[in-house]
């Protein structure tokens, strides 16, 4: 497993150095737009590398997951500065932190790191054209924190002046090292809370388990096999107080969501259901999914691709649906209801009975992209046309076979039955 992984980790870093070398080369865009393009073409090499490491399994809460990361989004178009803390338990937290957040996220983050990783070839270059800022530690000595204080006070004012007029995410470590001891988080430098407390930034923690068991700090290279859980959460909408405040507070919020996070990825593990989803094995599932498309319709042309569109996704989603009924409604994740798959499988038999007797791949033009453009229609969250279908079949059917008094199938009953299905989904129901 690390040969492996450092095989693909180093195949990852020198293309995504050839890429960020050419767009730094361009002289039509600015140093800001060079950085933002250069994190970019960082953060999807290190989305390429993690899906291709099949012994790294990463585990969230995916709504509360696509939650914060939605609210941090929102936070950037407000245009205020954002602090988001990771504990730092591996050599894996910083490029894992790029591995699951989203691209447009990272494209406006920017970190300190110790000045020697700049020095290392090839990789210290990507560090420095992304725009990171080092820290000039006076001594190598494991556990010796005192900096160049000069040096600093320049890294710290360029590194306020992104954050203040950029709308910038600081990433960082607030415990300055990595930890011997994953469970108990050492103390937070007070120093870099300056940044928090200077801009009133809202402050996030990014918290890990098991990174260690991945990339132990004793060796060169990770890529051990490991499950990976991670969470994240808002601690502060307005950083207010002294650097030594926010520290502690941080400190004693930050640990009571590590506690949280290894408790209940421990009783995950034994078996007891929880929010957590493997989302590494889904986009994986998607990298192979599309790369299993272009190859079928090269193969054997546009309708076979439009068959295996409109059957395969929709057969792995009902699978999931079906297993996600059986965990508890309090810790149930979102999905479809019965209904919805019921009528989404008659929708698909009938039109594939009408293909195959009436051979309208051939009497009709551009048919495989109208059946691809139904089923999509059908299934996607937006339109959810399957669910649209069965609430118009139902109505027909009452018209001609009418409700009897006291009958428990009533249209408005029924109603009201898919109705609940969709709230316990958590979508949104819009009134007919």
């Amino acid at each position: 497993a690390r040969v492996w992984f450092t095989l693909c980790f180093t195949v990852t870093v020198v293309i995504v150095r050839a890429v960020v070398e050419l767009i730094h080369n361009l002289p039509v865009f600015s140093q800001q737009k060079k950085e933002r393009l250069s994190m970019k073409a960082f953060c999807y090499g290190l989305k390429a590398l993690l899906i291709s490491q099949l012994q790294l399994k990463i585990y969230c809460d995916e709504s509360q997951s696509q939650a914060s990361w939605d609210k941090i989004r929102s936070n950037i178009k407000s245009r205020r500065a954002t602090v988001l803390m990771v504990n730092h338990t591996s050599r894996l937290d910083g490029l894992l932190t790029a591995m699951i957040a989203p691209a447009d996220v990272i494209k406006r983050s920017r970190s300190y790191v110790s000045s020697f990783v700049f020095e290392i070839p090839i990789f210290g270059g990507i560090v420095s054209r992304i725009g990171h800022r080092p820290v000039h530690f006076k001594s190598d000595a494991d556990g010796f924190f005192s900096v160049d204080k000069d040096k600093q006070m320049k890294e710290f004012v360029k590194m306020s002046s992104f954050l203040k007029h950029n709308h910038g995410i600081l990433v960082y470590c607030p415990e300055g090292t990595i930890n011997k001891h994953p469970k108990k988080l050492l103390s937070f430098r007070r120093g870099s809370f300056k940044h928090a407390s200077s801009l009133r930034a809202e402050m996030w923690s990014l918290t890990f388990v098991n990174n260690n068991l991945a990339w132990p700090r004793k060796i060169a290279l990770g890529g051990l096999p490991a499950p990976i859980f991670y969470s994240i959460k808002l601690l502060t909408e307005a950083a207010d107080g002294s650097p030594k405040q926010l520290a502690a507070s941080s400190q004693e919020q930050m640990q009571a969501q590590l506690d949280e996070l290894i408790h209940s990825s421990e009783e995950f593990r034994k078996g007891y259901p929880g929010p957590f989803r493997n989302v590494s094995l889904e986009s994986r599932f998607y990298a192979a999914f599309q790369v299993f498309t272009v190859l079928m319709y090269f193969k054997h042309g546009m309708m076979a691709l439009a068959s295996v569109l409109s059957f395969l996704p929709a057969l792995i989603l009902t699978v999931s649906d079906m297993e996600a009924s059986k965990i508890p409604q309090h810790t149930r994740p979102k999905h479809r209801s019965t209904e919805f798959w019921l009528t989404y499988w008659l929708s698909f038999g009938i039109m594939s009975v009408a293909e195959q007797s009436a051979e309208l791949s051939e009497k009709i033009a551009g048919y495989p992209l109208l059946k691809m453009g139904f089923f999509l229609w059908c299934i996607h969250p937006g339109t959810r046309g399957a669910r649209r279908i069965f609430q118009q079949i139902h109505r027909w059917v009452k018209m001609i076979q009418p409700a009897e008094v006291g009958d428990r199938d009533t249209v408005a009953e029924v109603g009201d039955r898919d109705t609940v299905a969709e709230v316990e989904d958590g979508d949104t129901v819009a009134t007919q």
